[in-house]
């Protein structure tokens, strides 16, 4: 995990037993040949092993440059434990099934505009960095 987020698994490591899984995040520079070897030995230490990804893209731009995202990491971990990993953020259908339930919107609802992207200089890069909008026209949120 990445520094921003590393506060919000801070318990799960404070017992300082043996992981029962092992969870991959967007976590910059952080991602490290020996951040890798940790993780595979602690899946291959586990009895049942379990990988879990908060999403599993190749590759994302940063101030001009790209850098490697979760998705290579996670394949690497995949081929090397034989564990198939559990994709809990994008583009995972239960992450989206959630996003809908907390809107309390139908999937009917929803479209996705990968033409905003042709409209919107905010939006130029979407395509490249593999990201979409989600549109929805909201039911009357002040009841």
């Amino acid at each position: 995990m990445g520094f921003e987020v590393e506060g919000e698994f801070a318990h799960l490591f404070s017992n300082q037993t043996l992981p029962n899984c092992v969870v991959l995040g967007d976590a910059g520079n952080a991602f490290s040949f020996e951040a890798l070897n940790k993780a595979f030995r602690a899946i291959k230490t586990m009895p049942s092993p379990r990988l879990f990804a908060l999403g599993c893209g190749k590759y994302y731009r940063h101030k001009g440059e790209l850098h490697l995202d979760v998705g290579p990491f996670m394949s690497a971990l995949e081929y090397a434990t034989g564990v198939q990993a559990e994709v809990i953020g994008k583009p995972a259908k239960e992450f989206f099934k959630a996003a809908l339930s907390d809107l309390e919107v139908n999937a009917e609802e929803i479209t996705v505009d990968l033409d905003l992207t042709q409209k919107s200089p905010r939006c130029s890069n979407v395509p490249k960095a593999g990201e979409w909008t989600l549109n929805f026209k909201p039911r009357n949120l002040s009841s």
